[in-house]
C-alpha cells in the first residue's frame, strides 16, 4: 500500500469517527432533552396526583370560566394539553360558558309590547326627540341624529349598521346620560363596560341586542380583536367562523348589530371612526337647566319602545326598499352611515326629511376628495390675476371665507395651518 493510499484510508477512518462522534452527541442531546421532558412530565403527574382526581371536562371548564382572564391565561396551555384539545378549542368552550353564565345571571331586557294601534311616524319621532331634550343640552342637529338613529336601531332593514359615537372634550357633558337614555329607547339595549371578542359575537347570536359601551376610551386600543369585530359588524352578513368543538361542524357567528359608543375624545382608529355617526357633546352653561335622568325605565320609555316596534313592523318593507337621496358630497361610508337614518326620516314625513339632511351635513365632515376640489377652487379665486401668493396669505384668506371648512379644520376644530394646507395639496405641489 502506497503512502498516498494509507493517507486516504486514515482520512476515511477519521471522517467515520467524526460522524460517529456527531451521531453520539446528537443522541446524547436528545436523551438529555427527553430526560428533562420526562422529569417535567413526572413532576406534572405528581402535581396532578397531589391535586387529587381530575374533575370531568364539563366541571373543569365551568371552573375555568369563573377565573379572571389573567389567571386563565396562565393555565390554558397546560390544561388544553391535559384535556387533549387545542388551546383555541378550550378558549371557545370557556367563553361559551362565560356568556351563558352571564346570560343566566343578568341579561334582562326592558320589557315592552308593540302598540295595538298604528303609529304615526312623525309624531313618534317628535315624542322621542322631546324626551331626549328633557335630559340633555345639545344642538338641534344632535337631537335629530340621536332620534333618527333610535328609529334605525328598531328595524332590521338595511345593509349597514352605523355606530353611534357620543363623545365630548370634557367631563359632565351629558354623554353618559344620552347613551343610557337611548339604551331604554331601543329594543334589547344592553350596557357593557368590558368585553372580549367572543363575548360580543355570542351575545349577538343569542340575543341580537343593541350594545351600549360607555367609558370606552381605552377599550379599542387595548383589544384589537374587539375593534376588528366592531368594524365587521358594520356590514350585514359579516361573521366569525368557528368549528363547533362538539360536532366539528363549521358555524358562523354574526357580528351585525346596532352599537352605541360613549367616550371622551375621538381616539378611535380611522377604520372605526369612519363607520360612525359622531355626536359631539358640550358641557351645559350655568344657566341651562334640564331634568335629571335617573337611568331607570319608566312608563313613557316603555310606551315609546312599543310604538317603535309597531311602526317598524308596519313599515318594514318600505324601509327595505327605500333609497333615500343623500346630501351632495356624501360618498362611500359617509353615505352608507346616513342612508338608514334618512330612510326613517323620509318615511316619517313632516319636517324630518329636511331636518335629517341638515343634521347630516352639519355633523359629518366632507369627503377628502370634495374638500380637496373645494380648496383648489377657492385658491384659484384668491389668486385672480396674481402670479404668486405666500402660503401665509393664502391660509389667512381661506380662514375668512364664510361657510368654508378652513376656519374649523379637522378634529381639532382650529383654523387650517400652512402645514395642513401643504398636506392637503401634496398630490399637486412638488415637495409639499
Amino acid at each position: 500500500m502506497t503512502f498516498q493510499n494509507k493517507e486516504l484510508e486514515f482520512l476515511a477512518h477519521a471522517d467515520t469517527a467524526d460522524n460517529v462522534c456527531s451521531e453520539h452527541k446528537a443522541a446524547d442531546d436528545w436523551l438529555a432533552a427527553f430526560a428533562k421532558k420526562s422529569q417535567e412530565a413526572l413532576a406534572k403527574r405528581a402535581a396532578e396526583k397531589q391535586a387529587g382526581p381530575r374533575p370531568d371536562d364539563k366541571t373543569l371548564i365551568e371552573a375555568l370560566a369563573r377565573k379572571d382572564h389573567t389567571e386563565y391565561d396562565r393555565l390554558r396551555g397546560d390544561l388544553a394539553e391535559t384535556l387533549g384539545i387545542r388551546v383555541g378549542t378550550l378558549d371557545d368552550k370557556v367563553e361559551a360558558v362565560r356568556a351563558e353564565r352571564t346570560a343566566v345571571r343578568g341579561v334582562i331586557f326592558p320589557p315592552f309590547e308593540p302598540s295595538s294601534f298604528p303609529v304615526d311616524g312623525n309624531a313618534l319621532l317628535t315624542s322621542v326627540s322631546d324626551r331626549i331634550r328633557r335630559h340633555i343640552v345639545a344642538s338641534e342637529h344632535l337631537f335629530t341624529a340621536a332620534t333618527l338613529w333610535t328609529g334605525f336601531a328598531t328595524h332590521d332593514a338595511y345593509a349597514h349598521s352605523p355606530l353611534l359615537l357620543a363623545t365630548s372634550k370634557e367631563p359632565n357633558s351629558g354623554k353618559t346620560t344620552l347613551v343610557e337614555l337611548l339604551k331604554l329607547l331601543v329594543p334589547r339595549g344592553l350596557s357593557a363596560v368590558d368585553m372580549t371578542g367572543p363575548t360580543l359575537f355570542r351575545f349577538i347570536e343569542k340575543f341580537n341586542p343593541t350594545f351600549v359601551l360607555d367609558e370606552a376610551d381605552t377599550l379599542f386600543r387595548e383589544n384589537e380583536q374587539l375593534r376588528v369585530l366592531f368594524n365587521s359588524g358594520w356590514t350585514r352578513g359579516s361573521g366569525v367562523p368557528r368549528i363547533n368543538p362538539d360536532t366539528l361542524e363549521p358555524e358562523v357567528f354574526p357580528t351585525f348589530a346596532p352599537k352605541i359608543i360613549g367616550m371622551k375624545g375621538r381616539k378611535l382608529p380611522d377604520t372605526t371612526l369612519g363607520r360612525a355617526i359622531v355626536l359631539e357633546m358640550q358641557r351645559k352653561l350655568p344657566g341651562e337647566v334640564v331634568e335629571d335622568f335617573e337611568h331607570l325605565d319608566d312608563a313613557e320609555l316603555k310606551m315609546l319602545r312599543g310604538q317603535f316596534a309597531r311602526w317598524a313592523a308596519d313599515n318594514m318593507e318600505s324601509l327595505r326598499q327605500a333609497k333615500p337621496a343623500v346630501p351632495e358630497g356624501f360618498y362611500n361610508r359617509v353615505a352608507c352611515n346616513w342612508r338608514p337614518l334618512l330612510a326613517v326620516a323620509d318615511l316619517a314625513g313632516g319636517d324630518w326629511p329636511g331636518l335629517a339632511r341638515e343634521a347630516a351635513e352639519a355633523l359629518t365632515g366632507k369627503e377628502p376628495g370634495t374638500v380637496y376640489a373645494e380648496t383648489l377652487a377657492a385658491i384659484k379665486t384668491l389668486f385672480g390675476d396674481k402670479e404668486r401668493m405666500f402660503s401665509e396669505d393664502i391660509v389667512r384668506a381661506l380662514h375668512a371665507i364664510e361657510g368654508g371648512p378652513w376656519a374649523e379644520w379637522g378634529k381639532s376644530g382650529k383654523p387650517i395651518s400652512q402645514n395642513a394646507l401643504a398636506r392637503l395639496l401634496k398630490p399637486i405641489v412638488p415637495g409639499a
